[in-house]
């Protein structure tokens, strides 16, 4: 006669079952995790190369950060990645024009990012400048005699990163919680500021190089200054 399990029987069955989902959840979050990073590494390889397809096109200038139109006018805010600097190479932004506002699903938003419209990206305001005159063109790469070294693009609150100046960095990392607010301060080296990178993966952020490898930092300030150093 077959007999069937009994309720201890069942409920090991089921603690045995719950201690091993909870053993697993975390390894699932882990591996979901490093695939966002990676989602985001290869949106800002894409960002990268773009940035050095310009230069190629232009002398080996960079392209500037931002630009003014007519001086008289105020500042139209952040055009590096619209149609007519390097949104022209990313699929899907060739018609951007001069805001902070990334289209959804293109290479400028970062998955892990939470608001809805903002660039996920900002340039090294060390090599991208704020141009007023033509031409439309920035710091030469020629001038860095090693690109590998060269921050150039990272995960950041807004289209224009401030790396600070000094020794130690003075740039600290955004607060996410802050980010997905839009609440920071717009003052560059202030706490909080909106011109800061941001830890969006395991409390750092990926950085694009002047050589187009892409790699994560946990402190991408220290870096980017080193970096400086080398500038000519």
């Amino acid at each position: 006669m077959r007999r069937g399990f009994t309720l201890i029987e069942l409920l090991v069955v089921i603690s045995i079952i719950a201690v091993l989902a909870a053993m697993l959840l975390p390894a699932v979050g882990l591996v979901r995790d490093a695939a966002r990073m990676s989602n985001c590494g290869s949106n800002l390889r894409q960002v990268g190369m773009a940035s050095l397809t310009y230069a190629e096109e232009n002398q080996g200038l960079l392209c500037p950060s931002r630009l003014n139109y007519n001086p008289g006018s105020g500042w139209v805010t952040d055009c590096y990645f619209s149609g007519r600097f390097i949104g022209q190479y990313l699929p899907g932004c060739e018609s951007i024009g001069g805001t902070e506002d990334a289209p959804l699903r293109t290479v400028l938003r970062c998955p892990v990012d939470p608001r809805t419209t903002w660039v996920s990206y900002g340039m090294n305001m060390t090599y991208h400048l704020e141009i007023t005159t033509e031409p439309w063109a920035s710091r030469s790469i020629s001038r860095v005699p090693t690109p590998a070294n060269m921050v150039l693009i990272i995960d950041a609150v807004s289209a224009r990163w401030y790396p600070g100046s000094g020794n130690p960095p003075s740039m600290p990392s955004a607060n996410p919680a802050l980010v997905a607010t839009n609440t920071l301060s717009w003052t560059p080296g202030a706490a909080d500021s909106r011109f800061d990178w941001t830890p969006r993966h395991r409390r750092g952020a990926n950085m694009a190089f002047g050589d187009g490898h892409v790699r994560p930092s946990v402190n991408p300030s220290g870096e980017s200054l080193a970096g400086m150093a080398l500038f000519k």
